[in-house]
Parts: structure tokens; C-alpha cells; sequence
């Protein structure tokens, strides 16, 4: 019979008071056998100290990281731990990460933080550290520990298979009549938001850079809100930061003024299948033909503010208003320029040439 979920806990001994706080919390799931809680105090005297770390790792279905700086100063956790950690994550291994102190994350920072980065736990009042405790608990959980299903429920729902690619499809509250955006990813995490790195791009201010998270975990999948400013919705409930929710191909997703549903597929579709909708996400593999035109732009205009702060104020206005009058002439011009305002929430004036 195989045993509970191993959870590894990486620290530094500096930190060693925080590992004891994480202890405490995971106790009640250790004593009922629900989870085994691996850390290098369970090394007795007298053992070889790497073998058993390395058989710590061996086997572990999460990790937790108590980051600091010490941290990440120690050589052994980096070149060690750090290193085989990453080569289980690449086959599935959850990593989370509980930021202790100010410190510079590096690498790590693609990894999932159970409180944010900026307000790291000795910054914190006692009761926010322990509602930190709190939500990582529930997240590994909610993450390893699959609550047993009915029969009818397994027949509803089959495990879906791990290898099979993920087709999500995306679509605006305000455009139900157009058809939703396609994508179709493979890796074990999709990052959603409105940055640029991120995997599924979603170009509305009301969405954070990094809003939310859809990881897979053997034939499971889960999403996670990133401690977003506006929240993620699943089925009409607002998530609680940071803590894994199970999802199922049904499910709903709301991120801001977007519609995400997700589909598991048995093959990857020809390339004619595949749609992409601009107006309502950008692909992962999307090349912006206005990114190099907009950086020129965005140095003419810095250039230009420099100059309109040196001049005398109503010299410089009166200037400016010759020199783009000047500039725009033409129909061709003059529709770029009203193009640029509209993007940029205005209107020229009625008074630039377009003869």
C-alpha cells in the first residue's frame, strides 16, 4: 500500500524558527497520516547527511521553499537541494514558496510564492504570518490530497491523461458574438495575465501582470489566483489567493472582463484548427508588428517632453502645436495621429491640418 505524499521542506538553519511555525501547522495532517513531512531534522546522528537528504527528495510530490537571503547564500541548498528540485519539477513536482525576508529571488521568482514577494513574512504581524501558515497548508491540500469520488462521479468525470495537449479557449463579456479565441498549450504551467511574459496574454488594465496560474499535476489540473488585484472567479466564486483549486473541463474561469473555459484533447489539431483572436487575447508565440514602432514612439515623445520643459511655457506650447500642425498635414498622417489619441484615451484637436 503506498504510503501518504511526501512534502519536502528546503530552509536555511537561520531560518530554523520559521521551519518550526511550518511544523506546527502540518502536525495535524502528519499525525492522521495524511501527508509525510519531510526536513533535514529527521536526520539522525551518526547518518550520511546527503544520502538522506537525497532520499528526502526522492519521492516528494511537493517542496516547500523558506526563502531569505541566507537562503540563497548557502551553496549547499543552491548547488544540492536547488538543483534536484528543479529536475523533479520539469516531471511534475510542485514547488511553493514562503518569502521570510527581503531578498532577491533570481530564478526562483517563476515559482509560485505563497505570500507576495513584496511583504515577506518578518515585515508581518504574528496573525498575518500565521494566515500565511495557513494558506500553504491548504494549498498543498488542496493539491495533493484527492478527496475519495463516487462512482457515478468518476464515470461523469474521467482522469484526463497527463500527455494531452490543453486547448483553452478565451472570450470577451462584450464580444459574445464573436467566436473565442484558441490556444493550445503542453507545459505543466500556464501563466494568464497582462504582461508580456506571460503564457496566455489578457490586454485589459483591470487584469494584473500575472493574474492567475492553470498547473497540471500527474491528471489533474489546478488553478491558482497570483494574489491578483481584482480577483479570478471559477464557477462564480472568487478564489482566495494563492491556494490551488481543482478544475475540470466545464469549468469557468473569469479574469476580469474574460471567459476561459479549457478543453483536454486527444491529438493536436492541424495548424487551420487553430484560431487566434487579437481582440480578445494574444498566442503565446504572438509577434506584435506595432512593439519596435511603439518603443520609437515612446522615445520621440520623452524627447519631445524633455525639449516643452526647457522653453518658456507659453512659447513651448505654442511651438509644439506649430510643429505637429506642420507634421500631420496630409489625410495619411492626420488618421494615424487620430488613431494614436483614440489609443491613448483622446481626440486631437480640431484644429490640426488633414488637407
Amino acid at each position: 500500500m503506498a504510503g501518504p505524499p511526501k512534502l519536502f521542506v528546503s530552509y536555511c538553519h537561520q531560518d530554523k524558527q520559521w521551519l518550526e511555525r511550518l511544523q506546527v501547522h502540518f502536525k495535524a495532517l502528519e499525525r492522521d497520516g495524511t501527508i509525510d513531512v519531510w526536513d533535514d531534522t529527521d536526520i539522525k546522528m551518526g547518518d550520511d547527511w546527503d544520502e538522506e537528504i537525497e532520499e528526502g527528495l526522492k519521492g516528494a510530490k511537493a517542496a516547500i521553499l523558506l526563502v531569505s537571503a541566507d537562503f540563497l547564500a548557502s551553496d549547499y541548498i543552491v548547488h544540492e537541494e536547488l538543483n534536484v528540485l528543479l529536475e523533479a519539477e520539469k516531471q511534475g513536482l510542485l514547488i511553493l514558496m514562503v518569502i521570510l525576508r527581503p531578498c532577491i529571488l533570481g530564478e526562483l521568482s517563476r515559482f509560485q510564492s505563497v505570500n507576495d514577494p513584496a511583504r515577506p513574512l518578518e515585515g508581518m504581524t504574528k496573525v498575518e504570518q500565521e494566515e500565511v501558515f495557513v494558506r500553504l497548508v491548504e494549498g498543498v491540500k488542496k493539491a495533493l490530497i484527492v478527496e475519495p469520488e463516487s462512482p457515478a462521479s468518476q464515470e461523469a468525470a474521467p482522469s484526463p491523461s497527463p500527455s494531452r495537449p490543453l486547448k483553452v479557449l478565451v472570450k470577451q463579456r462584450d464580444a459574445s458574438e464573436k467566436p473565442p479565441g484558441t490556444f493550445l498549450f503542453r507545459q505543466k504551467r500556464i501563466i494568464m495575465g497582462r504582461g508580456s511574459e506571460t503564457d496566455l496574454p489578457l490586454h485589459q488594465r483591470v487584469v494584473s501582470k500575472q493574474h492567475a496560474e492553470i498547473t497540471s499535476s500527474g491528471a489533474t489540473f489546478h488553478l491558482t489566483d497570483l494574489e491578483s488585484k481584482n480577483f479570478t472567479y471559477l464557477n462564480g466564486e472568487q478564489l482566495t489567493p494563492n491556494r490551488p483549486y481543482e478544475i475540470r473541463p466545464g469549468d469557468t474561469i473569469w479574469i476580469g472582463p474574460f471567459e476561459i473555459t479549457f478543453e483536454i484533447m486527444d491529438t493536436v489539431p492541424e495548424p487551420s484548427v487553430i484560431s487566434y483572436d487579437v481582440q480578445t487575447a494574444f498566442a503565446a508565440d504572438f509577434k506584435n508588428p506595432f512593439e519596435e514602432d511603439a518603443k520609437q514612439l515612446a522615445a520621440v515623445l520623452c524627447s519631445i517632453g524633455e525639449q516643452y520643459g526647457r522653453e518658456a511655457s507659453r512659447r513651448s506650447r505654442e511651438a509644439l502645436q506649430e510643429a505637429l500642425r506642420g507634421a500631420m498635414e496630409g489625410k495619411e498622417r492626420y488618421e494615424a495621429y487620430r488613431l494614436i489619441a483614440r489609443m491613448l484615451g483622446g481626440e486631437p484637436s480640431s484644429s490640426a491640418s488633414h488637407d
